[in-house]
């Protein structure tokens, strides 16, 4: 089957250290202060699967591969901006799928264990965005944010440091899940700092309020 992996590798190493650096920056602003532009980077993630989803339709039917990207883009853009709602639920089943897809791949499941760990992602991405959209909101912006990390750091290593930069990508292809534990622990520490900055410091103990001098 196609390794996703390499693929996505292979192209951040050959983006300019900007691009990198670009990603890089993207990923910590989506993990770590994702909660307040929650509208906007679901939107952008709902353009991006739009047209992943319009060039798969045109390469299997032969469309116009630009044409169709661009429609299924805009199409899905369209939506995101007339209901946030059904922005986080597109995103949320699109995302979960296409992780778990991705982690089927990393485990060498057969294609047919594959396609069951699509549906299965995608279904429990729509519920969870149907049934808890405020902490959906928080778990998919860390989830953007994480893999935004990790391919603008493979990026700017090639670009800057190019023997740091192939190391780990050798890494990366030898132990199938090193990319997903490192995924893992990254979404756990944006999401543990996106929700207590969504919910406020914790205080304990009585407020006291101003204290009045005696006269």
């Amino acid at each position: 089957m196609v390794d996703v992996q390499r693929m996505v590798f292979d192209w951040a190493a050959m983006q300019p250290a900007a691009a990198g650096l670009a990603l890089f920056g993207g990923g910590l602003v989506s993990g770590f202060m994702g909660y307040r532009l929650q509208r906007v980077l679901l939107g952008a993630v709902n353009v991006g699967v739009g047209c992943l989803l319009g060039w798969l339709v045109a390469k299997h039917f032969g469309y116009p591969v630009l044409l169709s990207a661009l429609g299924g883009g805009a199409l899905l853009g369209f939506i995101a901006v007339v209901s946030g709602r059904a922005a986080l639920i597109l995103a949320g089943g699109m995302l979960f799928s296409g992780l778990a897809g991705y982690l089927g791949l990393q485990l060498h499941l057969p294609e047919l264990g594959v396609f069951v760990a699509l549906g299965v992602g995608l279904l429990a991405g729509l519920g969870q965005a149907a049934l808890c959209p405020r902490s959906m909101g928080v778990v998919l912006t860390t989830l953007v944010g994480a893999v935004l990390l990790v391919v603008g750091f493979v990026s700017l290593t090639a670009a800057l440091i190019p023997s740091l930069g192939s190391t780990f990508r050798v890494w990366a292809s030898s132990w199938s899940l090193v990319i997903p534990v490192l995924m893992g622990m990254l979404v756990v520490m944006c999401w543990s700092i996106q929700a207590t900055a969504q919910q406020g410091d914790l205080r304990t103990g009585p407020q006291v309020g101003p204290r009045h001098e005696v006269s």
